[in-house]
């Protein structure tokens, strides 16, 4: 039927083809034909017109569509996608991909979709602007079909609660296609269920509120953690720790939180900052930490005596590691100095590690490393050398002025260490553990030389040291002056 907009002149159409529903575009009629099963072109007076629209006939037949501004807008049945094509059936994109679409409408240059499951039963709603442009805004929160809510946020879907029945809930990383770019933490988690993160392919599950224990940051800008009460064994080897506790951000794990727990892996959430000292030592199980690029500091033996931890890749955000950070971890081989460390505080932060190899990245304008030993910048001190290399000799570079604080602790491998003339000084526990060292020089440059810098060298009975040098009375060996 047409009429006009007071519902008056009613006149009946062409009543043989079944048309109904459609709309008007510069005096073309498109609706759908329930003889043909295609969506057709009339004349006002429901005569069919030339076939412009080619296959999108049958497409938008078994799709639902709206019409704005010159633009059709359609979604193939169960296909997630948002079409917009003008009404001659020409330049057809994609504007949008996730759930599936079960109608929609047009104002104003949004469209209001409903979005869900029909096989489920769930739905949702958002709007979006008339050419997509990630331009997303949630209509309250939509259900998927195993119990999550979210709403549309920064191209992606945020997840905003649970109400399913699972007891072991997996975190999806998309749900409908779409990533999901964030998860309000406080409104999902619950002691009903235990929850996942999946990171590739490993299930770390989520500490629950209730065996933490935490206090408001000095700054005031989040918590820190304190404590951790549960069983963290078994099934659970692989911990996630909540980015948020009671609504707010943890932006520190403290001093000693978490020592001795019997874990393999620990995920570690965005928004942490600070790890304490100690606050994981002693996690004898542990094989891999997933760190944040938030973390700006590692303090003092944060991760001291992790006997199982293999390979340690630190975030580009962290700026600061502590004394002895990861001393001791007998298994570590492998290391990575992110882009902007720029502090390593008093010494070897991997002493007692049989590294195999240090790499850094090509960003980081504070340290270098020169034949896989760990250097300042400016060449002037040496920090770490690897002490699981097979080599059994080394030459200090040229430039070097300080062998740093327990730099080649444990290298047990080396039998000689040639020091470069123009070095000034040999710092506390230089070459402690050296077991194998029996021959280096003490260069006339040296001015000082530190406490138990070769104890445990058994292989070194003692060393010669210019008449003037300042040395420790317990350097672990004879010394002779010259």
């Amino acid at each position: 039927m047409r009429a006009d907009v007071d519902g008056q002149n009613t006149v009946a159409l062409d009543e043989a083809n079944g048309l109904y529903y459609g709309f008007v575009e510069d005096e073309v009629v498109i609706l759908y034909s329930l003889k043909t099963e295609i969506v057709v072109r009339c004349d006002l007076d429901g005569k069919i017109l030339d076939n412009k629209l080619g296959d999108l006939q049958t497409v938008l037949y078994s799709s639902c569509f709206a019409y704005g501004d010159g633009w059709i807008y359609y979604s193939p049945s169960w296909s997630g996608e948002l079409h917009k094509v003008l009404a001659d059936g020409s330049n057809d994109t994609v504007i949008y991909r996730g759930s599936e679409i079960l109608d929609m409408c047009y104002y104003y240059g949004w469209l209001l979709v409903v979005t869900g499951d029909t096989q489920e039963g769930t739905t949702g709603s958002f709007m979006i602007d008339k050419d997509g442009n990630d331009n997303i805004i949630s209509v309250g929160a939509s259900r998927t079909g195993d119990g999550y809510l979210y709403e549309y946020s920064d191209g992606g879907v945020k997840l905003v609660g649970y109400e399913g029945e699972e007891s072991d809930v997996v975190i999806p990383a998309t749900v409908y296609g779409m990533e999901v770019v964030s998860v309000e933490w406080s409104s999902i988690l619950n002691d009903q269920a235990n929850f996942y993160i999946l990171n590739e392919d490993v299930q770390y599950m989520l500490m629950k509120e209730s065996e933490l224990t935490w206090e408001e940051s000095e700054d005031g800008s989040g918590v820190v953690i304190t404590s951790y009460s549960g069983e963290a064994t078994g099934s659970c080897e692989w911990v996630a720790i909540p980015s948020e506790i009671d609504g707010q951000t943890v932006v520190a794990i403290g001093d000693e939180a978490m020592q001795n727990l019997g874990v393999k892996g620990i995920f570690l959430p965005e928004g942490l900052v600070e790890i304490g000292m100690d606050a994981f030592a002693d996690c004898d199980s542990l094989v891999n930490i997933i760190f944040p690029e938030t973390l700006t500091t590692i303090a003092r033996g944060a991760f001291v005596f992790c006997a199982s931890l293999k390979s340690v890749v630190l975030p580009d955000s962290l700026e600061t590691l502590g004394v002895h950070a990861f001393a001791f971890d007998t298994a570590l081989e492998v290391v990575y100095i992110p882009a902007n460390l720029s502090s390593v505080s008093g010494m070897n932060p991997f002493y007692g590690c049989p590294l195999l190899s240090i790499s850094i990245s090509d960003e980081n304008t504070s340290f270098q490393v020169i034949d896989g030993v760990l250097f300042t910048a400016d060449g002037r001190e040496l920090v770490s050398y690897p002490a699981g290399s097979t080599a059994t000799s080394y030459t200090v570079p040229e430039g070097a002025k300080v062998i740093g604080n327990a730099a080649f602790h444990g290298a047990q491998n080396l039998e000689t260490v040639i020091l470069p003339e123009g070095l000034q000084t040999v710092t506390a526990n230089a070459f402690m553990n050296c077991s194998a060292l029996e021959s280096i020089n003490i260069p006339d440059s040296v001015t000082t030389v530190g406490a138990l810098s070769f104890s445990g060298c058994s292989s070194l009975t003692e060393i010669s040291v210019p008449s003037g040098a300042q040395v420790s009375e317990d350097v672990g060996v004879s010394v002779t002056y010259r």
